[in-house]
């Protein structure tokens, strides 16, 4: 019973290493819904998420929390410049999400 207590304990700090992991934002979230169509976000890195738009198209975003702004990275190629989403938005609903 001791070992088995000591174990658990020893186990403790490794739960809190990871936090992005705990916030489990691995999967797709539903940040702004209209008539059943949808924008979702999942974190993929600590600085990347994706954004999936409601008509299912997907890209990776860069994001900048301690200046609150965003940029997107596109399949082509091309980066978008860095953009601070207005109050309200869908961006910052995102942006509150990731920046957890």
């Amino acid at each position: 019973m001791n070992r088995l207590f000591v174990f658990s304990f020893l186990a403790l700090p490794m739960c809190t290493l990871l936090p992005a992991e705990a916030r489990n934002m691995r999967h797709w979230v539903d940040v702004s819904c209209y008539a059943n169509r949808c924008e979702s976000v999942r974190v993929i890195s600590p600085v990347f998420f994706e954004h999936r738009s409601s008509d299912g198209s997907v890209w990776k975003v860069e994001a900048d929390c301690d200046a609150g702004r965003t940029r997107a990275h596109f399949s082509d190629g091309t980066t978008a410049d860095w953009f601070s989403p207005p109050f309200g938005s869908v961006g910052l609903a995102m942006l509150e999400q990731v920046c957890r």
